[in-house]
């Protein structure tokens, strides 16, 4: 009679078939799961490194962010606004309710990235007195002008949903930011591990940007710029994942495609020409291609526009209306000093930083080394002219966002 062990397939040469599967699978994910497992571990300790030794208070901009974020996580994102003295002039500022310790907290440090020299991994000597104020109990309920309506709510959705459960719970003040940036933190690693495992190839250029210490700095803080670079690197991988499908894509995928491209004309404008790439693709139609534009770009500067108009943060409401006023007269001056300042400006922000120039080359390194776009390979594959329009959408949408900026 045969016995169980061989019926079932557990016959004396059923484990070394099983390892050699393993292996074989292993080898062909490889491609994938080596930069996607170096990122994972690198990142993980690079933002933990970075919670440990930076106040949750210190960054660009702790107002806007911090208030940003309890804004959301206490459903006060769309309160109404009032108009606010400040150093920098008159301004439409928000009203928010809340615990004075998040809203009205005296030991923010604002300092920009650079200056808090983050590379360094030392202990920010704000850290021990930030944490202090936060859990002391010396508080109130207040109400305060904030600059939590600067941006829309989208790009601080990872951190309000850590703050929410945070307060949810009654956890410490200082013990909710730090929930907060581990959620933003653990948002941006999974954004940059699905663009890894999406990108058909230089996975090894997400895996490297995902690890430079500025876009890691901002993921693990409360700024929402990390969220912002985490979707953004999601949608380029996407849109080069769309440039190498030869399948057209069927309805229902085209129209996810409308809504991930309208998400990221509202993570912030200035990323918004990205959503160009896709124009690469072969599984769209033309007609398709200029309904997915008009359809992602047309809702989400209505949607600017409403905000812009009803809640958002604007310095010296005159000067802004009046510079607008100039832009439409003078268009072409205008988009000539916009070139211009684009390119210069660009070039000594860049120029004046070690940290950005050593990122950029550390890129380009592996743009050489790694990537294979220039390849004969890939010219045969896709052909000349589709690449040439890929490189031309890619400086379009990168000049595009600098120029926003």
């Amino acid at each position: 009679m045969t016995s169980n062990r061989a019926r079932f397939g557990l016959g004396k040469s059923s484990m070394p078939d099983l390892i050699v599967r393993l292996r074989d699978w292993l080898r062909g994910k490889s491609k994938v799961l080596i930069p996607l497992v170096s990122f994972l571990i690198v990142c993980c300790i690079e933002g933990c490194a970075f919670i440990a030794t930076v106040g949750p208070l210190t960054m660009p901009d702790p107002h806007l962010h911090l208030g940003s974020t309890y804004a959301l996580a206490t459903l006060q994102s769309f309160n109404s606004t009032t108009m606010v003295d400040s150093p920098d002039g008159a301004k439409r500022a928000q009203n928010l309710v809340g615990d004075s310790r998040y809203i009205d907290q005296p030991t923010v440090s604002n300092q920009t990235v650079e200056g808090i020299d983050i590379t360094a991994l030392k202990r920010d000597p704000q850290y021990d007195a930030q944490v202090e104020a936060l859990n002391s109990d010396d508080h109130s309920i207040v109400h305060v002008a904030t600059r939590s309506n600067q941006y829309l709510f989208v790009s601080y959705l990872p951190q309000a949903i850590g703050m929410k459960f945070g307060l949810h719970f009654g956890l410490r003040p200082s013990a909710v930011l730090k929930l907060a940036r581990l959620t933003n933190l653990l948002a941006f690693m999974l954004a940059i591990g699905i663009a890894i495992v999406m990108i058909p190839s230089g996975k090894w250029f997400f895996a490297v940007f995902g690890c430079l210490p500025y876009p890691v700095f901002c993921a693990s803080s409360l700024m929402a710029d990390g969220p912002v670079i985490g979707y953004t690197a999601c949608f380029i991988a996407l849109s080069l994942w769309l440039f190498a499908r030869r399948k057209p894509l069927t309805t229902v995928w085209w129209v996810l495609l409308i809504v991930a491209a309208f998400l990221q004309c509202l993570m912030k404008s200035v990323y918004a020409p990205v959503i160009l790439l896709v124009l690469a693709t072969k599984a769209l139609s033309m007609r398709r291609k200029i309904i997915y534009v008009l359809c992602a770009f047309i809702p989400a500067t209505l949607v600017n526009l409403w905000w812009e108009k009803t809640h958002m943060l604007v310095i010296l409401p005159d000067l802004y209306a009046a510079n607008k006023q100039y832009v439409m007269h003078h268009l072409a001056g205008t988009i000539f000093r916009l070139v211009a300042d684009t390119l210069v400006q660009t070039f000594d922000l860049v120029s004046k930083d070690p940290t950005t120039v050593a990122s950029l080359l550390l890129l380009c390194a592996v743009i050489l080394f790694s990537g294979r776009l220039n390849s004969e390979r890939t010219g045969r594959l896709y052909g000349r002219n589709r690449l040439y329009a890929l490189y031309a959408l890619s400086g379009l949408a990168a000049f595009g966002s600098l120029a926003l900026v």
